[in-house]
């Protein structure tokens, strides 16, 4: 199924979808072990295993609700199919349910890893 829908007077197509999370580190470039529960989003409909491409579409600066679940339909429907692929969608860190400091993360010091560098590693 496909939705489309309004976020801020912005059209936006999406594939609703189950969320998921995995414990993924706070800080990728030091040597602290802290972890956070990160969501992302999932479509094997047409993956075809071990040695097919995992396709990789990074959340935008908001919050992705399971409603949306995963941007841009013809991803899946169209090249997952092709390429036999797997698709995933991290949802951005600091945004939605991704808080690497829960209710604590937009502190001044706990924003210095809110950035490209830590988002990119996030995937």
């Amino acid at each position: 199924m496909r939705v489309t829908l309004s976020l801020g007077g912005v059209l936006v197509a999406g594939t609703p979808a189950e969320p998921h999370y995995f414990e993924n580190q706070v800080d990728h470039f030091s040597t602290s072990s802290r972890t956070y529960k990160q969501r992302y989003y999932e479509d094997a409909t047409h993956f075809q295993g071990p040695g097919f491409p995992i396709f990789c579409i990074m959340g935008g600066e908001g919050g992705i609700a399971p409603s949306t679940g995963i941007f841009y339909p013809w991803v899946g429907t169209v090249l997952a199919k092709t390429f036999g692929a797997l698709v995933i969608e991290p949802e951005h860190r600091f945004y939605g349910e991704s808080l690497p400091f829960g209710n604590e993360s937009f502190t001044v010091d706990n924003l210095r890893v809110m950035n490209t560098q830590q988002a990119l590693a996030d995937a």
